[in-house]
């Protein structure tokens, strides 16, 4: 109907294509793209081709060999060879995801999957340094296409891969309306792509959220070579350069050296060790890539997504955080949590080492680049202490609207100050207060000071499926082995909960990380926040499909 898009003008499409048509070397270059229209085009008059960034400047280039007065926009260039012209722009949302999967496809020599059997041609690194200069690489050449369409007025249908996937009639037949082409319901065949995302793109991904703003930008000029993208010697005048977003590939130059933050493969770590950063996290000046043990992280995706880390910090942090714990376990009469059978002890914000820690940038940022959440500076952290035999508490969410006071931020944070303001209703404690309502978006539970656990001895942090589960059968269970994490991001559907601890007590470090009310409110909708019982009802009332409105959290409960 549309003809067969097809990978024409890039390099390899030119070389195989040439051949097809009988074209030497001395042809005109315009002979070769009059050939391919004669080829391609279909009996309605359709013509239809594939093309990246990448190729769209080879084209440009080549085409500018060819005899005859050509513009110097691409843009307008294109409208020359190709009249009356559209773009279908394809894109993808996950710009991380989509560079792991450029690069390992660029490693295996594996762009795609028709069904056949899964191998790797060869055993390489995974190399986080490559994977963020794709990335770079991609958004450019993002950046490019969206630049030329504004500025040529190209008319142009915007499809997002991840929605593509789930919508192919749909998107297809809204491609056929763009088109002007008359069209019954499709229902399309089985795609025969298969998906080549696996466990070893999950570890990866992981990781490099983790570790990608330590990693150097896509330099100026650059190259690809067998091994990835190479940069080049600015003065040699080779390579691509990003900064003019038309230039040509042009001819190799000498690469200059270039660190990297390679890992050997599947043993995926969320390696920092190319990293130092400018603001240390504390007063003992020692960087994070000196706090952190262990750098494998394991993300698990049932019953909801979330990150379990154990033996985290160096032993001699970890037991600094230990003893610190229990030096406020003992000290400072921890009061109740309202409707929960836990005691807590917030954060203030003038908290000193070992436990500022928690309450830095460095920290705040490793743990939404780990979930993949942009969060904002605005933190809430303290100690939870269960007795032994507290009572399981009910599965919730933790999705919940909080008020902060806006004060002068410490190490790019913002601390919840309960003297300031109140946090369920944002009620200041004095005239001139400025607040802020934030929603909850990372849930993170560090446990610390415990007695040594074993099976059977409760404790964990129950993860269930739907918040009517009964609260001793959750579909996993975190136990509170000291040392060890979980993370996971706010939704409506990160039920969780404290299961009782039948021999010993428990304790963590409880701490949310938020989002802005307004990013909250478009994600989720207001009617779906986890409002407190203290809170006045919203003006209509929330719809809940399996769960009664006693459930509805009611406390700074994360555990």
């Amino acid at each position: 109907m549309i003809g067969e898009p097809q990978e024409y003008f890039g390099w390899e499409g030119f070389s195989a294509w040439s051949k097809e048509f009988g074209l030497t070397p001395q042809s005109p270059y315009r002979c070769f793209v009059e050939e391919v229209l004669a080829y391609a085009t279909t009996e309605t008059g359709f013509f239809s081709a594939k093309l990246h960034w990448s190729q769209l400047q080879q084209l440009v280039a080549k085409i500018r060999t060819s005899p005859g007065e050509w513009p110097e926009a691409p843009g307008k260039v294109l409208r020359v060879l190709f009249p009356d012209l559209h773009f279908i722009h394809l894109s993808r949302a996950d710009t991380p995801r989509q560079a792991i999967s450029y690069w390992r496809a660029s490693q295996n020599r594996r762009w795609w999957n028709l069904g056949g059997p899964k191998h790797e041609s060869a055993e390489f690194d995974v190399d986080f340094q490559q994977i963020r200069w794709c990335e770079d690489m991609l958004m450019a050449d993002e950046q490019g296409w969206r630049s030329l369409v504004d500025e040529e007025g190209i008319p142009t249908f915007e499809v997002v891969y991840e929605t593509f996937v789930e919508e192919r009639e749909q998107t297809v037949e809204r491609i056929l309306d763009f088109l002007d082409i008359p069209h019954q319901q499709l229902a399309l065949p089985p795609s025969r792509m298969q998906r080549q995302a696996d466990a070893l793109t999950e570890e990866w991904l992981i990781a490099y959220r983790i570790v990608r703003d330590c990693l150097a930008p896509l330099p100026p000029r650059w190259e690809w070579s067998s091994a990835g993208i190479v940069p080049v010697d600015t003065g040699s005048g080779c390579g691509r350069e990003l900064a003019d977003r038309y230039a040509p590939l042009s001819s190799r130059g000498a690469p200059v050296k270039h660190a990297n933050a390679r890992v050997p493969s599947p043993l995926v770590r969320t390696s920092l060790q190319s990293h130092r950063y400018q603001n240390t996290l504390f007063e003992a000046s020692r960087p994070l890539t000196e706090i952190v043990a262990n750098r494998r992280w394991q993300r698990r995706l049932q019953p909801f997504p979330h990150l379990v880390v154990q033996d985290l910090f160096v032993p001699s942090v970890a037991d600094q955080i230990d003893a610190a714990v229990r030096k406020i376990l003992e000290n400072e009469g921890l009061p109740r949590i309202a409707r929960y059978d836990a005691t807590g002890w917030g954060f203030p914000a003038d908290i000193d080492w070992p436990l500022r820690l928690f309450s830095t940038r460095e920290w705040r940022d490793l743990l939404s680049h780990a979930l993949g959440v942009e969060t904002s500076p605005f933190v809430n952290a303290g100690i939870h202490h269960h007795d032994a035999g507290g009572e399981s508490g009910r599965p919730h969410n933790d999705l919940n609207p909080v008020y902060f006071a806006e004060v002068e931020p410490r190490d790019g944070t913002v601390m919840m100050r309960n003297d300031l303001v109140d946090l369920k209703s944002g009620q200041p404690s004095k005239e001139g207060i400025s607040v802020t309502r934030q929603v909850r978006a990372v849930s993170i539970l560090y446990y610390t000071a415990n007695p040594e656990w074993h099976e059977g001895d409760g404790g964990e942090t129950g993860l269930f499926e739907r918040p009517s589960d009964p609260p001793d059968r959750p579909a996993w269970a975190i136990p509170p082995v000291n040392n060890s994490l979980l993370a996971f991001e706010c939704t409506p559907n990160s039920f969780h909960s404290f299961v009782s601890n039948r021999v010993s007590e428990r304790n963590s470090v409880t701490m949310w990380l938020h989002r802005s009310d307004a990013d909250a409110v478009a994600r989720w909708g207001e009617l779906t926040l986890e409002r407190w019982h203290e809170s006045p009802p919203p003006q209509e009332e929330r719809p809940r499909t399996d769960s009664p409105p006693e459930d509805v959290v009611a406390g700074p409960r994360s555990d």
